[in-house]
């Protein structure tokens, strides 16, 4: 009578743990670099909808008053809206998440938004660019002196 025993053998166990640990690594990186591009999307949208805000508001001449944006890049980054022109008060603020930042290239923004059917920016086009803390990902919102919103995205 033979005693057989049933099981893997060693090297069996350990060309699954091997494989298992390549798969992980895999979805662990595509999970992050999708955390991501959902981190900086969403912010980009936010921020697309706070400047269509401003200029809907100056547009309609929205309590009588100058409209205003502010772009703070420092050491906190943050946009706000101003009711009064540049040194009105704050309706709004929203400050990026941790792991978004205004790139460097992005001076910070101080404009009025004069009202009128075309929307007049005073000074010249702003862009403002988004990118991620390591710089792997970058959104670029530009807006023309007319009010006429743009956003590219480069991922």
């Amino acid at each position: 009578m033979r005693n057989r025993q049933k099981g893997f053998t060693l090297p069996e166990l350990m060309i699954v743990i091997a494989i298992m640990g390549i798969l992980a690594t895999i979805g662990t990186n595509n999970y992050f670099g999708f955390r991501k591009k959902a981190i900086i999307d969403s912010e980009a949208e936010q921020l697309v909808g706070f400047l269509r805000e401003a200029t809907s508001r100056a547009r309609s001449g929205e309590d009588g008053v100058v409209w205003a944006i502010e772009v703070e890049n420092g050491d906190s980054d943050y946009y706000q809206l101003r009711s009064g022109g540049i040194a009105g008060d704050v309706v709004s603020v929203h400050y990026l998440d941790s792991a978004i930042k205004f790139s460097d290239e992005t001076a910070s923004i101080n404009k009025a938004l004069l009202a009128s059917p075309n929307i007049q920016v005073i000074g010249t086009d702003s862009t403002i660019t988004l990118t991620t803390i390591d710089g792997s990902l970058e959104d670029v919102i530009e807006m023309d002196t007319y009010g006429v919103i743009t956003r590219t995205s480069n991922y």
